[in-house]
């Protein structure tokens, strides 16, 4: 859905990185910032793992080496099914998908209900991705923010501000200004549910009902509702953390150690991540994806569309 990190795309960035897409030194599900890419340049040098892999509500995608996306889980609405690239940010969604060109326009394709696929002209830094959202959001290189699809919640009418990382939700979005602090805006019953902590953060996460954020310690921050089954999804572990991603009613984060921890809803086992040490992990509604340090993809939690079942060539 959301993902944050410490670092973005290797110093193409300026600090921004969950939705969008983000990273730490290795991670945008869910943004990214680029920078500018040069496409006569090798595409697979400017990739980061937050940039490469984004996990949506049924299906998850990842971009390779020469930056060609590839998909796997549900294509009920086209969604898996992505034109040929080079692309050098990709975010799934609920049920389209939009990426980040070379050039730095976006394509978007599947479900175009409310425009929610029909990007606007112009360049971006960065597309905020959302496992269950009808809109998305994008950031500019001029860092004000550009939303299009639904907007019955006021979530796709940005605030006239400039940022440096935004994240996207159902019905609500957040985003860190260039001073560090965090404004959201969208669906009032959301918001109503607890404002974002003072102080600076790196990167700020979005879940259904919930937020989480990054600060330059490793520490997180979490605000909004816990569940009404009290998951604890606002309950942020003390431990501390180089990237961090949010689901619907879940998160999981790279430690300091490059062990995965997640915390909140566990139906489908989105809370038990796989052994080991990952490079970013990238949270999807119910379902996460990991980078591993070898390069490959192991991922958990819901599988019913195959969207935790990565191809065999990124296993």
């Amino acid at each position: 859905m959301n993902t944050i990190g410490r670092s973005i795309y290797p110093l193409l960035v300026l600090g921004a990185g969950s939705l969008l897409i983000l990273l730490l030194a290795c991670q945008s599900s869910s943004g990214v910032g680029t920078g500018g890419v040069n496409p006569a340049e090798d595409v697979g040098n400017a990739l980061t793992d937050a940039a490469r892999l984004s996990a949506g509500e049924y299906h998850t995608c990842y971009l390779d080496d020469d930056g060609e996306a590839h998909c796997w889980g549900n294509d009920d609405h086209g969604q898996a099914s992505p034109p040929e690239g080079p692309f050098i940010q990709i975010a799934a969604n609920s049920v389209h998908t939009c990426a980040l060109r070379t050039d730095r326009t976006v394509a978007c394709w599947g479900a175009d209900r409310d425009g929610r696929a029909s990007p606007p002209e112009g360049t971006f830094e960065q597309i905020a991705s959302s496992s269950g959202s009808e809109h998305t959001c994008g950031l500019r290189t001029d860092g004000t923010v550009a939303c299009w699809g639904n907007d019955d919640k006021d979530q796709a009418s940005p605030p006239p501000e400039k940022f440096r990382q935004i994240a996207a939700s159902t019905y609500h979005n957040c985003g860190v200004r260039t001073d560090g602090t965090v404004v959201c805006w969208g669906f009032e019953e959301v918001l109503d549910r607890g404002a974002p902590p003072q102080g600076q953060f790196e990167y700020v996460s979005v879940g259904n009902s919930h937020n989480c954020g990054l600060r330059d310690d490793g520490t997180v921050d979490c605000w909004g509702g816990n569940g009404a089954l009290g998951d604890d999804r606002a309950s942020a572990p003390s431990e501390k953390f180089r990237q961090l991603s949010t689901g619907f009613a879940h998160n999981c984060g790279v430690t300091t150690k490059g062990t995965v921890s997640c915390w909140g809803w566990d139906y489908y086992g989105q809370c038990d991540p796989a052994a080991g040490t990952f490079n970013f992990v990238a949270a999807g509604a119910n379902h996460n994806c990991g980078i591993k340090p070898n390069g490959s993809i192991k991922c958990w939690g819901r599988n019913l569309d195959g969207e935790a079942s990565p191809p065999d060539q990124f296993r």
